[in-house]
């Protein structure tokens, strides 16, 4: 499989990671993301410093965009496992407005279905017997007092 330019992902890992967060998207109603290399870059860069410095999931300081994390077992998961992770928050969200109380469980869902959010971009690194997955997102979501749908 070709690995893309902006991305240490399979072509085909990008179209599955898409298309997981358009399925998900669907389900509740809003429009789909497109794939966007400069996130793509943004995020492996974070991804390589994290399998790098830490080899442990920490956001960024500065919050530009949007950012889902995700580490599991080498050779047991891929990125489509990250995606599938989020979406299992799911069942944490009953709907409404995001306070500090849902946004804690469900944060990653939330961001994955935010309806002003238009674009994604992941990236992966590994580090000792793990896979770090992250995808940066935007305009980014997760706003205390709003609805992600």
């Amino acid at each position: 499989m070709k690995l893309s330019a902006s991305t240490k992902m399979t072509t085909a890992d990008i179209r599955a990671i898409t298309a997981h967060h358009n399925k998900v998207r669907g389900d509740v109603g809003v429009g789909p993301l497109q794939w966007s290399d400069d996130l793509a870059r943004y995020a492996q860069q974070w991804a390589d410093e994290l399998a790098v410095s830490r080899c442990s999931m920490a956001h960024r300081k500065q919050h530009k965009f949007g950012e889902n994390l995700f580490q599991g077992t080498l050779g047991h998961y891929t990125a489509i496992d990250a995606a599938k992770a989020w979406e299992t928050e799911r069942k944490d969200y009953a709907g409404g407005i995001l306070t500090e109380a849902n946004w804690r469980p469900a944060g990653h869902y939330t961001q994955m279905v935010w309806r002003d959010t238009n674009a994604l971009g992941c990236g992966q690194s590994t580090c000792s017997q793990s896979l770090i997955v992250v995808c940066n997102y935007a305009p980014p979501g997760n706003y205390i007092g709003r609805r992600p749908y």
